[in-house]
Formats: structure tokens, C-alpha cells, sequence
């Protein structure tokens, strides 16, 4: 292979020869506790001391499994070189005769964290790591955002103060209450058909007022279904009816909740329950 497959034996230095460095104890379920550098006292050993890191260990890996077969000890050397393991590192276990092995990577594989650095004589030391999960949450984090941030640009029913951008009005719909409290006006219609080809129904904000609107969308016993967010005077939402049911054919009885909301401060001034009919097609 042109390459060398190295093997190293952590060794447990005495604590005089880390007289003035931090140490810490490495130990686990199945190994012999040993004296190890923090990584902060390494990186102030190393200006003071020739050393050399010769390779990684993933200190919480259970069991030494090689490449060739589940059952071998024997490296299959040229699938080990093609995973970034270039040998093989010991550590004293306290549960059997023979050491434990553990694969010894040439740099710091992704999502792990350094803990250590543990002495294999000679001034030589491999980096000891375990596995970091933090890189996975903050990866969930940022798509939870997201997801969260394309939902809130469509319907957002816990918070209506999330303004959503609401259609030049293009539908003319009978008046089904002229006006709610404070004389805003209230544009619904009393039952609607929709089908496959015109899924959408026309949620109104009258040009006349001077308020957001935000309808809330509810069956006949109370469940919220959905919510269009707060929009503009003078816009529409084209809310599509049709697939909120998934196609099913059918009437449903639907309680809209008209909520009023100030435009500058956002406070909410009153509400309406409308009921109305969806028929889909």
C-alpha cells in the first residue's frame, strides 16, 4: 500500500510530568482510569514541549470493529486507509486481559468534540474525542426555522400579527353583515361551492376600512382548523377551501371568526363569528 498502519498504547504518565498542567482522569466503563491533557493545557505543553499528535480516537467507540469481517482483529488495511484510519490504538481495559482496541483516525472526524490528549510515550499523543450532537440540533434548529418561517407566509392561526400579504381584490361577493363594531365593514358570503378547478374562496378586507383582518377558520364544534394571518385593507385572501377538506365531497357548516386588529399598534378592537357553508364538488 505504500502506506504505514501504525499501532499506539495510550500509557498513564506520572503526575510529576504534568507537573503545572491541568489533567484530567480518562476513564470509562471498560478501561483503566489514566491521566490525560485538557485540550487547553496541551495547546500551553506544546509550547514548551517537542510533541506530536499521531491520531484520533473516538473514545466512546464500544466495540473495535474491523473492515474485512465482524468477526476479525486482522485490519483489512486498504478499506481502513479509504475511511481515514491509519492504524489501530490501545487503551488498558479493566473488564479483560487483552487491551481494547480502538480504530485511530488521521484527523478529527465530523460532529465530535476534543475531550483530551493522552500520552503513547515518546512524546507522541493521540487526540482523544466523543461524539458532539450539537451540530445535528443546531442543523434541526435552523430547519425547524424554516419550516416555521414558510408556514407563517401562508396561515399562521396562533399568531395573527404575522402580516401576510393579501391579493389585489377582484371579487365581488354579497354583503353578509355591513358592519361589525366601530363601523368596520365585514364582506362574507353565506355558502360557497368549490371544486378541484376553483379550489378558492375570497376572504375580504373592504377597501373602506382602516384595519387588518384575520379570519379564523372553525368547524361547527369549535376546532380550529386554520387561520389566514392578519392582511390589509383593500386586499383579498384567495383561501383554497377545497383542499383544506382534501377533496371530500360534502357540505360543512364552518364558524369564520372575524378578528379586528388596529393597523398601527396591532391591538385587537373586536371580533365576529359568521357562520357559513362550504360545499365541495
Amino acid at each position: 500500500m505504500g502506506k504505514e498502519f501504525i499501532q499506539k498504547t495510550i500509557v498513564d504518565m506520572e503526575y510529576d510530568e504534568y507537573n503545572g498542567y491541568k489533567t484530567k482522569l480518562l476513564k470509562g466503563k471498560d478501561l483503566d482510569p489514566c491521566l490525560c491533557f485538557t485540550p487547553k493545557a496541551f495547546k500551553e505543553y506544546k509550547e514548551n514541549n517537542s510533541v506530536e499528535v499521531v491520531g484520533t480516537v473516538k473514545i466512546n467507540q464500544r466495540k473495535y470493529r474491523d473492515t474485512a469481517n465482524e468477526g476479525s482483529t486482522i485490519p483489512d488495511r486498504k478499506k481502513k486507509f479509504a475511511k481515514g484510519i491509519k492504524g489501530i490504538c490501545y487503551a488498558t481495559s479493566s473488564n479483560s486481559f487483552n487491551a481494547k482496541m480502538f480504530d485511530l483516525y488521521s484527523t478529527k472526524p465530523k460532529n465530535y468534540v476534543t475531550i483530551g490528549y493522552a500520552s503513547v510515550g515518546n512524546g507522541e499523543f493521540v487526540r482523544l474525542v466523543r461524539w458532539n450532537p450539537i451540530g445535528l440540533v443546531v442543523l434541526a434548529i435552523i430547519i425547524l426555522l424554516i419550516i416555521c418561517g414558510l408556514r407563517g407566509c401562508g396561515n399562521n392561526p396562533e399568531n395573527p400579527f404575522d402580516v401576510v400579504n393579501g391579493n389585489e381584490i377582484t371579487t365581488e361577493a354579497p354583503t353578509y353583515d355591513d358592519f361589525m363594531a366601530n363601523n368596520h365593514y365585514l364582506y362574507v358570503w353565506k355558502s360557497k361551492t368549490v371544486t378541484k378547478d376553483k379550489p378558492t374562496v375570497a376572504l375580504i378586507n373592504h377597501p373602506d376600512n382602516d384595519v387588518y383582518l384575520c379570519y379564523d377558520i372553525y368547524s361547527q364544534d369549535g376546532e380550529n382548523l386554520d387561520s389566514t394571518g392578519a392582511f390589509e385593507p383593500n386586499t383579498q385572501i384567495d383561501y383554497d377551501f377545497y383542499s383544506l377538506f382534501r377533496g371530500n365531497k360534502g357540505t360543512y357548516n364552518l364558524k369564520l371568526v372575524v378578528k379586528v386588529y388596529d393597523l398601527e399598534t396591532k391591538e385587537e378592537l373586536c371580533s365576529k363569528t359568521m357562520p357559513v357553508e362550504i360545499i365541495v364538488n
